[in-house]
């Protein structure tokens, strides 16, 4: 009985969150934050994640726990609820990739600001808007050249879930892209072209894809649609991801998979 209670006790420590806030990359905007830190003084790799167009939502969180179990600690900012605004599916620049961008190196900033982090891995996770942004925050062009207290610098690494890759092909750091063949509001045939600009001294991004997987593939349970596009859980295609994100954060972010 005693070994259940420790064991149930150590699985609610694991899950525990902490509300954080920070101030954007120009210290414009307050930000909130949720924070899953793993057990252990560290210094822990840390990744920040950024969600899609619906804001911070349950298999977000889920995700953050996977992370968080991985030995990384996850910052899952709220781009959202600062700005009062409860959606940019229905306009994806209401909230641009520009701004997200600035939430994201707020992130970053804090969370090389804390004891417990391993301040040279620091990661970027974001899925479909998120994953957008992501990918312009580590590309030659992104807005860490224009942000003074990034100091030149940007995140280590990057991995992009059903992201639109109607952006720059010029990367600095390794990026991982995600996406279902199958997706038609975030192409892998975007993924692919977008790839293939890119200019001989870019770093390749690793672009793994989904057969008969649609957008929103790792959302459980869910089957709709979205602006004519349809979303769809796929399990195979979820167990998939889990796979890649780990073996390619442990590779890049130094925790052993």
């Amino acid at each position: 009985f005693i070994a259940m209670v420790l064991m149930v006790t150590a699985a609610t420590a694991l899950a525990e969150t902490e509300v954080v806030s920070f101030s954007d990359g120009r210290e414009r905007l307050t930000l909130s934050a949720e924070l899953y830190k793993p057990a252990g003084d560290g210094p822990h790799p840390a990744v920040v994640m950024l969600h899609g167009c619906t804001g911070v939502e349950p298999y977000l969180k889920e995700w953050a726990e996977t992370l968080q179990s991985w030995g990384y600690a996850a910052l899952l900012v709220d781009s959202l609820g600062p700005r009062k605004v409860a959606e940019t599916c229905s306009n994806p620049f209401q909230v641009s990739p520009a701004a997200r961008q600035l939430d994201a190196y707020g992130g970053y900033l804090w969370l090389a600001e804390q004891a417990w982090v391993d301040k040279e891995n620091i990661g970027l996770v974001g899925w479909s808007h998120g994953g957008w942004t992501a990918l312009k925050a580590v590309s030659r062009n992104g807005m860490w050249r224009y942000t003074e207290r990034m100091n030149g610098k940007t995140f280590k690494v990057a991995a992009t879930i059903y992201p639109s890759c109607k952006t720059s092909s010029f990367f600095i750091t390794p990026l991982l892209i995600l996406i279902g063949e199958a997706d038609t509001l975030t192409t892998a045939k975007d993924c692919r072209d977008m790839i293939d600009r890119r200019a001989d001294t870019s770093t390749t991004p690793e672009l793994v894809t989904y057969p008969g997987a649609y957008h929103g593939y790792d959302i459980p349970g869910v089957s709709s649609d979205l602006a004519g596009h349809k979303l769809a859980y796929d399990k195979a295609a979820t167990d998939g991801t889990t796979q890649q994100l780990k073996a390619f954060l442990a590779r890049e972010l130094a925790v052993a998979p």
